[in-house]
């Protein structure tokens, strides 16, 4: 198994992806946040 990186970048440039994934995530999953994440941050 060989793990492919989805996103590099700074600390900022990654929290950044990581919050724009989370709104995707909210707008095809009826308004419901990931199940881990407690914030849409």
């Amino acid at each position: 198994m060989v793990v492919e990186p989805e996103a590099v970048g700074t600390k900022r440039e990654m929290h950044q992806w990581q919050h724009e994934k989370i709104l995707e995530y909210k707008i095809s999953h009826d308004s419901q946040r990931p199940r881990l994440n407690k914030n849409d941050y």
